[in-house]
C-alpha cells in the first residue's frame, strides 16, 4: 500500500514548508507517552515548556505523531523544528545538539501470582515471554532480538492484556504504570510486580544550523533558570497533585 508513505510525505511538507506563525514560534515533533505527553499535546512536558518560555516572546506547537513516524520525520533533512524525545533515537544522525530536561525509568510490570519466584538478571531472562510495549516502540527489535514475543498496543490496552493473561509482561514508564494501575485496579495494586529496566532521558533536540537553533538556545537557557529557581521541582509536584498516579 502507498498510503502510509504518501501520508508521511504530506506531513513532511506541512512541517518543512509551512510559514512560521509569528516571530519566535517553533514546531516540536514528539510522540504520546503519558503522563509526559498525550495525543493532544497536553501533559507534564507542556507544563514545563509553558513555564520556561513565560514572558520570553517565544511560542511553540507540539506536533504529536506515533513514535516511529515522529522519528522518521525528524530524520528528514527538510525538517527544521525541534524534537522532544531521547537522543538515542538518532544513533546515526550527526550534527545534533540536545538538552536533557527530565530523566525517568522504564519497568517490566507483571502479576505476582503468575511469577511468584521470578528471578531477573537481564533481557535474555524474558526469552519466549509475551511482552507488551507501546504502539510504535523503538524497543520492539531489541526485545525480539532477545527472543521475546512482542505485542504493540496502546498504553491502556497493555495493562488490560496483562491482567487478562494475553501478555506476560508489560514494558512502560514507571509513572505510567503506577498511574494506570491506581486508576484501573485501585484495590489490586499489590498484585502487580515490577522489574526495574533502565533510566531514560527526555531531551530537546535540534539540528545544528537549522532555523530553530536560536529558539533551542533560548529555551535551554530559560530551562536552566527554571531548575535553578526550583521552578521545575514545583511544576512536577503540582502536576502530580493535580494528576495523581
Amino acid at each position: 500500500m502507498k498510503q502510509p508513505g504518501l501520508l508521511i510525505l504530506i506531513m513532511m511538507g506541512i512541517l518543512a514548508c509551512a510559514p512560521m506563525a509569528h516571530a519566535g514560534s517553533v514546531e516540536i515533533v514528539t510522540f504520546s507517552y503519558p503522563p509526559y505527553m498525550n495525543d493532544s499535546g497536553e501533559g507534564l512536558m507542556k507544563e514545563i515548556f509553558d513555564a520556561a518560555i513565560k514572558n520570553s516572546g517565544l511560542s511553540y506547537t507540539f506536533k504529536v505523531f506515533p513514535r516511529k513516524r515522529a522519528i522518521i520525520l525528524f530524520n528528514q533533512p527538510e525538517i527544521q523544528g525541534l524534537f522532544l524525545g531521547e537522543r538515542t533515537y538518532f544513533p546515526n544522525m550527526t550534527g545534533l545538539d540536545a538538552k536533557t530536561l527530565l530523566t525517568f525509568k522504564t519497568v517490566f510490570v507483571y502479576l505476582k501470582n503468575r511469577y511468584p519466584h521470578l528471578r531477573y538478571s537481564g533481557l535474555s531472562d524474558l526469552k519466549g515471554k509475551r511482552v507488551g510495549v507501546s504502539l510504535g516502540s523503538v524497543l520492539t527489535p531489541v526485545f525480539q532480538k532477545h527472543g521475546m514475543v512482542v505485542d504493540e498496543a496502546l498504553l491502556e490496552n497493555n495493562i488490560t492484556k496483562l491482567k487478562t493473561g494475553r501478555i506476560d509482561f508489560w514494558h512502560t514508564v514507571d509513572t505510567s504504570a503506577q498511574r494506570l494501575i491506581a486508576r484501573k485496579f485501585p484495590d489490586q495494586a499489590k498484585d502487580f510486580g515490577v522489574i526495574p529496566d533502565v533510566t531514560h532521558t527526555v531531551d530537546l533536540i535540534v539540528k545544528k544550523g537549522s532555523r530553530s537553533e536560536p529558539d533551542f538556545r533560548m529555551f535551554a537557557k530559560r530551562f536552566d533558570t527554571l531548575v535553578k529557581n526550583d521552578g521545575l521541582r514545583n511544576i512536577v509536584k503540582d502536576f502530580l497533585e493535580k494528576n495523581p498516579l
